[in-house]
């Protein structure tokens, strides 16, 4: 019976922790034997800016993000300092009780901040703790698994700066998480010090890669699985809001960069040739490009395609041109993994059947672009007859 509760209670957790900064489910008020300190202790109130970045679920993935907003701190007539909702966006409303020395406030780990009764079967809290991020799990399907208790560690340190409070710690790998006190598992959120994330401003992202494609000529489409993963090439974590990817397209080695056009794709304003990771409009392109929908007239004759990761700085620097066809042209790009389709084989204008009328010949280029004379390069001529069929042909000029 138990193994049959644990199972539901994933469930639900699960479904109550897959959006962006969702609060939890309001339950009973906990029973006397735990404490929750729900209530503003007496005493100063000041706000200080969070600084710092997070870890949350979106559409079932553990992404980065920054911190938003301010954490309240009240300094109580007590002696001591509370701090609320001290993991940014698990907004519970509850306090953690510390000490202060200088600028630094000392929370021991293991309080409590919330109860939770699942259908009356099962009771439990969340706690706060350390946490080891795993990051075989990091970039995959969601699992609890993603972030370890961390056992040995049994205080956090935050630390004031003016306006602003951050987490002290010195390993990027370690957050500061909340976790569930039956199982110890991981409640999907947790925080992190941004002043201890790598400077990745000279160090290449890992290499994505490209898993399948399956080619649509009918649509003009070739349908993608692809993998952008979320660390430089030393393994180190990137933030999914600072990562892009380009697409590349290789017909008879000429190699052109690809872009999502806004008549072609759902959610896109403008022509994009870097596209965030973050970028997910649920149909055509879903987030780091685990679904790309790649739309060209050129699917039918492409020999290869490639992808490449792009990292923008901490600093907002723009995106490095894609002035090169080259592995890893700029500091900031990863090299590019190229998918092997179909061997190169040049092609002129197959002859025109003599049993029907041409009614009109169209040119496209690589870019989409239409013509009724063929461009300088790769051509796709498209040939409709009086009879209403139509013919493809490769054309090189």
């Amino acid at each position: 019976m138990n193994q049959i509760y644990s199972i539901l209670l994933s469930l639900l957790i699960l479904a109550n922790f897959t959006a962006t900064a969702q609060e939890p489910e309001t339950v009973d008020n906990a029973p006397s034997n735990v404490t929750i300190i729900d209530e503003a202790p007496a005493g100063t109130v000041k706000m200080y800016h969070r600084t710092g970045n997070s870890l949350i679920v979106k559409n079932l993935k553990v992404v980065d993000v920054a911190q938003d907003g301010d954490m309240e701190v009240i300094y109580g007539d007590d002696g001591f300092v509370y701090l609320k909702d001290p993991v940014c966006y698990y907004t519970v409303g509850s306090y953690v009780k510390g000490t202060l020395q200088g600028n630094q406030i000392t929370i021991p780990l293991g309080q409590k901040l919330h109860f939770y009764n699942d259908l009356n079967l099962i009771t439990y809290c969340s706690e706060l703790w350390f946490g080891d991020v795993k990051r075989t799990y990091y970039d995959s399907v969601l699992t609890s698994g993603s972030v370890a208790r961390d056992t040995d560690t049994a205080e956090a340190i935050f630390e004031i700066d003016g306006d602003n409070i951050k987490l002290l710690d010195s390993n990027p790998d370690r957050v500061l998480a909340v976790f569930f006190d039956d199982t110890n598992r991981w409640a999907y959120f947790a925080d992190y010090c941004s002043d201890n994330t790598p400077d990745y401003s000279p160090v290449k992202p890992a290499t994505p890669q490209i898993n399948s494609i399956e080619i649509d000529e009918v649509n003009w489409t070739a349908h993608m699985t692809c993998f952008v993963p979320l660390v430089d090439i030393n393994g180190r974590p990137i933030a999914s809001q600072k990562l892009y990817y380009r697409i590349f397209t290789d017909v008879e080695r000429s190699i052109d960069q690809f872009i999502v056009f806004p008549e072609d794709y759902t959610g896109v304003d403008e022509g994009l040739t870097e596209i965030p990771y973050v970028f997910d409009n649920g149909l055509q392109i879903t987030m780091g490009a685990s679904k790309f929908e790649l739309i060209t007239p050129l699917a039918g004759v492409l020999n290869r395609v490639g992808i490449q990761s792009v990292y923008i700085d901490d600093n907002g620097a723009q995106l490095a041109p894609a002035t090169s066809i080259e592995p890893g042209s700029a500091p900031n790009e990863s090299d590019i993994f190229w998918y092997e389709i179909k061997p190169y084989e040049f092609t002129g204008v197959s002859a025109i059947q003599t049993n029907k009328r041409v009614a009109k010949v169209q040119y496209y280029n690589p870019s989409g672009m239409v013509s009724t004379v063929p461009f300088n390069g790769v051509n796709i001529a498209v040939t409709t007859y009086s009879d209403g069929s139509t013919s493809t042909t490769k054309v090189v000029r």
